[in-house]
């Protein structure tokens, strides 16, 4: 099969995190441990801090970007993961779990989006 087009993988993830910290260093250890465990080299990091609450942090990874946003006030975070990878969603459902497991959440939830050229 020839394909004409590249792989893309595009899955978001959200819920609540009961006892919510605001803190660079839990999502840093988040988004690492994720990306660890789905074979996704860390390329750099970014983040911004919003006022008076609420963070953005950026993986660049060698195959695109992983972003994880938080809303403090509703003790929400969202994460978008975008890669050329070949991944499932049942990859990232297990790896986010396995990534969360020493934080207390409810509401999780996942979704794939379906690229445009698929």
């Amino acid at each position: 099969m020839n394909q004409s087009t590249p792989i893309i993988n595009h899955f978001i993830a959200s819920f609540n995190v009961i006892d919510f910290k605001d803190s660079l260093i839990v999502l840093d250890d988040l988004g690492t441990s994720l990306c660890k465990l789905l074979n996704l080299k860390i390329v750099q990091r970014s983040h911004h801090e919003y006022g008076p609450i609420g963070k953005t942090l950026v993986f660049i990874i060698s195959t695109s970007h992983l972003a994880i946003h938080t809303w403090p006030e509703y003790k929400y975070i969202h994460l978008d993961l975008l890669t050329c990878s070949k991944l499932e969603l049942s990859q990232f459902e297990q790896a986010l779990k396995a990534s969360l497991i020493e934080i207390q959440i409810e509401n999780l939830k996942f979704r794939q989006i379906e690229s445009l050229n698929q």
